[in-house]
């Protein structure tokens, strides 16, 4: 493994013991803890095999680390707009993904996949110099107390549409399946037109899923 991809790979490995230190306290009872801690952890497996692989091989695999930072991302999105994780910890830990994902999708433009160009490497031990100056001021402890309780902390609050989609979220965990119907009877104050637009997005981000078509059409949570 060159020195560039093993540098990446234990930037990914800092990553994802950040992702499981501002999970810890977050109640054993919440799905989508685990399955933010699973597709952090398959970042970085992922990233370790790529030595024995091919080039192609390669190449799918580096576009399933983008998916998989953008679902991660997205859970992480949704503890912070919660109250869950601190909103500083949650924008070091996205600037760090986004740093790494920027870093693979240029990679990707090179004819050797493993020939991480020089002014890449150099910009991102910049960045790693910067993310050091970030962790000695001071910040809010990692890891806040919360819990479902904490998950909830939004539910019946209408402040905007972060908090509404934060709401849809724990109306499909409790009831397990809704309709669009149904979530519009909730927010009287949407058109069904805008609860599906938010729905769309969490069903792109991979935070929720659907079932059946147009009026008998069912979301659900994946985990």
């Amino acid at each position: 493994m060159n020195n560039q991809l093993a540098y990446i790979c234990d930037r990914i490995q800092k990553i994802t013991e950040a992702v499981y230190r501002v999970t810890e306290l977050l109640s054993d009872k919440e799905p989508i803890k685990w399955a933010t801690r699973e597709k952090s952890f398959l970042i970085f497996s992922i990233l370790v095999s790529l030595k024995s692989s091919h080039d192609l091989e390669k190449n799918k695999r580096f576009e399933e680390i983008e998916e998989l930072i953008e679902q991660v991302i997205a859970f992480l999105s949704l503890f912070s707009e919660s109250r869950a994780i601190s909103g500083i910890n949650f924008e070091i830990l996205k600037d760090e993904y986004e740093s790494i994902k920027k870093i693979i999708s240029e990679q990707k433009k090179q004819e050797n996949v493993l020939n991480f160009p020089t002014n890449l490497f150099l910009a991102a031990e910049k960045e790693k110099a910067a993310e050091i100056e970030k962790e000695k001021r001071p910040e809010s402890p990692i890891g806040q107390p919360n819990g479902q309780d904490t998950i909830r902390h939004n539910v019946g609050q209408n402040v905007g549409q972060g908090s509404r989609k934060t709401r849809i979220f724990d109306i499909i965990k409790e009831k397990k399946e809704v309709s669009i119907g149904e979530l519009s009877g909730i927010f009287k104050e949407c058109s069904e037109k805008t609860i599906q637009r938010d729905l769309l997005e969490m069903v792109g981000k991979g935070i929720i899923k659907k079932e059946g078509d147009k009026r008998w059409r069912k979301y659900s949570l994946i985990y």
